[in-house]
């Protein structure tokens, strides 16, 4: 539905980064928001996609954590303002 708007960036935004790269960074808590900068002009920025991709990366990262390691993520369950605090540290401001 809104594929045909968030295309551009997306394209955009991976001409600056290798899917390598950007794990690398995010399994390493970098801050990655700079390529953002580096790809858009100010007025061009799109933190709404941003943000969707913040959002749907930390969603990965608890499914990939159920079903890796389900007693660590039974914690993470159990207390999940907890829980996102602990996610939003490891990704390092990524997006944001």
């Amino acid at each position: 539905m809104f594929g045909q708007y968030i295309r551009p960036y997306v394209e955009r935004f991976c001409q600056g980064v290798s899917i390598d790269h950007l794990v690398q960074m995010a399994e390493n808590g970098e801050d990655v928001y700079h390529i953002w900068l580096e790809q858009f002009s100010p007025g061009e920025k799109p933190p709404i996609i941003a943000a969707l991709f913040q959002e749907q990366i930390k969603g990965e990262m608890k499914r990939v954590m159920a079903e890796v390691c389900p007693e660590y993520y039974r914690v993470f369950d159990a207390n999940p303002s907890w829980a996102e605090r602990q996610l939003d540290g490891l990704l390092g401001g990524l997006f944001s």
